[in-house]
């Protein structure tokens, strides 16, 4: 048996952290009874007290892949409205009456709402609404028959009730969401975890026979696993005259190994 597997944390993303969190703490909750070592039990008990809030940090995340998601729809809504503005301009100089009617009629309309795209989301969303409400009556409504707008007015409000509806959630998330500090709480982790993980090779290193050492055993099966994903995700150039592997951390973060 291999006592120390090597684990380097940093290139771990913050959900596969908390997966190699998890891993470890179920395993030492599994053999919590059958040890009686303080040090273990105490180490454990902190780890699995972190364990939820880092598991919450995940959720910021989300938060920020709301803004994104809310972002690309305003972007496609704001896209609809020009094509609806776009396909009205293509009768300005129409030669029935009823159609260059039904243009001005549209124009005029459209002109009070022109600001819709550029201003802030409630506002933005307020004007939409309130166009689209009108677009959906007489004679409005007519007009918009009238010049075959159907299809641009429907896909406007498609994509305006689709923006407000990822504005609403990303409100609701951010109202509800207690800011949480996961680098601070990663490094007390990733510090108990290697009090414990060091404490448990010293024990096993001085007694083959000690009973940590089926706990340490799975534990090295869970940081094989995970040094193995991190060889197949990061494969760092080497300098071919030296053969010398050569990485690179962030600037200002700690390396995280044990």
């Amino acid at each position: 048996m291999k006592i120390r597997i090597p684990l380097y944390a940093q290139h771990l993303n913050q959900a596969e952290f908390v997966q190699l969190m998890s891993s470890t703490v179920d395993t030492l909750k599994q053999y919590r009874s059958s040890c009686n070592d303080p040090m273990v039990a105490d180490l454990t008990q902190r780890l699995e007290d972190s364990l939820p809030l880092m598991k919450e940090s995940l959720k910021q995340k989300r938060g920020s892949d709301l803004t994104k998601e809310l972002k690309q729809a305003l972007k496609i809504r704001n896209i609809d409205f020009s094509a609806f503005v776009g396909g009205l301009k293509l009768f300005q100089n129409a030669r029935t009456v009823e159609k260059l009617k039904a243009y001005r009629l549209l124009q005029e309309l459209v002109e009070l709402y022109k600001t819709a795209p550029t201003a802030n989301m409630q506002e933005s969303s307020a004007l939409m609404d309130s166009l689209l409400a009108r677009l959906a009556q007489p004679p409005y409504s007519e007009a918009v028959t009238m010049l075959m707008l159907e299809e641009a007015v429907a896909n406007l409000r498609d994509s305006q009730e689709k923006s407000y509806s990822l504005y609403l959630q990303r409100c609701q998330d951010t109202s509800t969401r207690v800011k949480i500090d996961s680098a601070k709480i990663r490094k007390n982790m990733f510090k108990d975890y290697s009090l414990l993980y060091n404490h448990l090779v010293n024990k096993v290193s001085y007694d083959a026979n000690a009973s940590e050492k089926v706990i340490l055993q799975i534990l090295n099966d869970i940081r094989q696993d995970f040094s193995e994903r991190n060889r197949q995700k990061n494969k760092v150039e080497s300098n071919p005259s030296t053969n010398e592997i050569k990485t690179v951390l962030p600037q200002g973060k700690e390396l995280e190994t044990t």
